[in-house]
């Protein structure tokens, strides 16, 4: 198993397999029920009858999202209909605070019709390098598994590793010069912007005039796309998060998937990425200026609206 995005955090302390096993026991995956919206949890990893899958200091484990959407559109056709006949039958117009205790029981009602849609988020913690890493590109599941996490561990501390430079910044200057720092290149797409609006560019020479021109007009990089060496490429965000990431096929060739057996193939698997992840955030952090303090900022999940 590979991951294509590394949403990453930095642990105060090296967990303990024992109570991250506890930890995620206590918090299992149970399918929606017929009247639920939403069901999450840990699941076990396949092939095993454990929620965790430990190989060369690294914690490998899934948090499932279970959810029923009800469209819209539907809720606000039976809620019409509903406030129509109950105003004309009362002979009132429903105040404000009826209408929305009527909204929910409708989008309770209607749940029992929309099947649930399933989603696994994979995630390790390497005690080596106290770090957790989330194969996720959104930052709000990132932090929603985080501060679950936190949970285990006695200091709390995690937060999400920054560098000290700018990002966006330094991905700036890097297109501007057409070269990146070593061992990294520029690979053939990027997104600009200047906070109203978003441009992407996309398997095209980052020297392109118009680009130039319009980073001459203080538009901005947001994201770009790297090549490290021959090992390994993504794409990285103003915000310090890595999309795509990709191992190339000279990395591959390292790989040892021993017999071919499931088990077998994910430990070889685990071995090669978290020794790639951990020398491509090294690069980065050097690129950047170094890893920036962060003990003291809080994850915090964002609640759904």
């Amino acid at each position: 198993m590979l991951f294509k995005n590394l949403n990453l955090y930095r642990m105060g302390e090296v967990i303990d397999r024992d109570r991250l096993v506890a930890f995620l026991d206590e918090n299992p995956f149970t399918p929606c029920l017929k009247s639920q919206e939403r069901s999450a949890g840990f699941t076990e990893v396949v092939g095993l009858n454990e929620r965790v899958f430990t190989v060369s200091g690294c914690h490998l484990f899934c948090l499932m999202v279970e959810e029923k959407k009800v469209p819209a559109g539907a809720i606000k056709t039976a809620l019409n209909k509903e406030i129509q006949e109950r105003e004309k039958k009362e002979n009132r117009r429903l105040k404000r605070d009826e209408k929305k205790a009527l909204k929910e029981e409708i989008k309770a009602r209607l749940l029992v019709n929309f099947p649930p849609q399933a989603k696994d988020t994979w995630a390790y913690i390497d005690t080596k390098n106290r770090l957790l890493v989330i194969n996720s590109s959104s930052r709000k599941t990132g932090d929603a598994i985080a501060t679950a996490l936190r949970g285990a561990l006695n200091d709390g501390i995690l937060y999400q590793i920054r560098p000290q430079h700018e990002v966006s910044k330094k991905m700036t200057f890097w297109v501007s010069e057409d070269q990146a720092p070593e061992p990294f290149s520029l690979g053939d797409k990027c997104m600009i912007g200047d906070g109203d609006g978003t441009i992407r560019y996309r398997n095209r020479h980052l020297k392109d005039e118009k680009l130039q021109e319009y980073l001459r007009d203080d538009l901005f990089v947001s994201e770009l796309a790297l090549v490290m060496g021959e090992r390994s490429q993504c794409t990285l965000t103003e915000d310090f998060m890595i999309k795509e990431f990709a191992l190339s096929d000279v990395a591959m060739a390292d790989l040892d998937a021993g017999t071919g057996e499931p088990l077998e193939l994910l430990q070889g698997d685990m071995v090669l990425m978290s020794d790639e992840v951990n020398k491509l955030l090294e690069n980065l952090l050097k690129a950047l200026g170094g890893e920036a303090s962060g003990e003291e900022d809080e994850v915090v999940a964002e609640e759904d609206e």
